[in-house]
């Protein structure tokens, strides 16, 4: 017997004719045979069900989002598939990579989904500042966005960041290259939600040292910091970083080649949460840098006992840099407790 994943993408999924038709989408989703699929999949050990309650839907139709933009289904600036596969039951949904536009936003997605909490906007490049302003104030419950390599966005979009997103926590605009120093420098001084931001991604913005002064300043609770393909200086970032130190888990400073051995060295001592380091194109580390890293910061955790101190790094991307495969074979064999990435 088919799944009801794979009996709703049969119905809905097959031809292009049909998966824009929301009565199609009605019936496959809501059937009987569907509620019968849902019923089996609860029950312990029959028909591969586990036990663990109803089958949740806004999971499947997510799922069959997904699966429809990357089948390239849908017109430049549209949603493939019908509005009525979003409801208010949705507090979370991903669109990366899709080809919707300001109008989907403003007349179907904040309409329909007033409880969003995280919104995955990654790479939708039609979308416009309007488009923000339309899903913030209509959808203010949004902690997490993802707003990465949506080129069209400017500044104007961090004003209505600062406006109608108070809650937002989690923010990326990594590759969103209209948007400037000034813009981040603005953002970041007057979001409310600022000093309790835990995840922020810059990585590729032409900022400056001023930028990342601010952030440090404002934004303390950090955990997760992102400024790839931005080339600060390895005394820039220790001077700067510290009012970050006591939260940091996990630093992405790829595509940075200013980073030596003597940052890792500095790393290992001076952020001692740490726990993932991405290292990606940072031509400059050596195999000696990184194991010395990571030896120290097993030293440093053997010595803290149970005190809860220090973390241990658990995750370090070293692809494009100078280490050879044997140079990596050698580090995953040695850490194995640490998933050395480099592929």
């Amino acid at each position: 017997m088919r799944s009801l994943e794979e009996s709703c993408f049969v119905k809905i999924a097959q031809s292009p004719e049909v998966s824009l038709n929301p009565q199609r989408v009605e019936r496959a989703l809501f059937s009987k045979n569907a509620m019968e699929l849902v019923r089996r999949s609860t029950e312990i050990g029959a028909a591969g069900g586990n036990g663990k309650g109803a089958m949740d839907t806004v999971r499947l139709r997510q799922e069959i989002i997904t699966k429809l933009v990357e089948e390239g289904r849908g017109m430049a600036g549209s949603f493939p598939a019908p509005p009525a596969f979003l409801d208010k039951s949705f507090t979370s949904v991903s669109l990366a990579n899709s080809k919707i536009g300001d109008s989907f936003i403003r007349d179907t997605l904040s309409i329909r989904c007033p409880m969003l909490r995280s919104v995955d906007l990654t790479a939708c490049f039609y979308i416009r500042d309007s488009a923000i302003e339309s899903l913030l104030s209509r959808c203010s419950l949004v902690e997490r966005l993802s707003l990465r390599n949506c080129r069209k966005l400017t500044d104007v979009s961090l004003e209505h960041l600062v406006r109608h997103g108070k809650n937002i926590a989690n923010l990326d605009i990594g590759g969103c290259f209209n948007i400037t120093a000034p813009g981040v420098d603005a953002f970041c001084g007057l979001h409310p939600n600022a000093p309790r931001f835990a995840e922020l991604d810059i990585s590729g913005l032409n900022v400056t040292t001023h930028t990342l002064e601010v952030i440090c300043h404002r934004c303390r609770h950090l955990q997760v910091l992102r400024i790839g393909f931005i080339e600060y200086m390895e005394d820039t970032l220790k001077d700067t970083l510290p009012p970050l130190l006591p939260n940091l888990r996990s630093l992405h400073v790829h595509w940075n080649t200013c980073i030596t051995d003597e940052f890792l060295s500095w790393v290992s001592q001076a952020i001692p949460r740490l726990q993932d380091l991405n290292l990606c194109g940072c031509s400059k580390v050596s195999v000696d840098g990184v194991s010395d890293m990571i030896h120290e910061r097993q030293e440093a955790l053997e010595n803290d006992g149970n005190a809860g101190l220090i973390s241990a790094i658990e995750k370090v991307n070293v692809r494009y840099t100078s280490l050879g495969k044997h140079d990596i074979e050698v580090l995953q064999a040695t850490y194995q407790g640490t998933e050395i990435v480099c592929t």
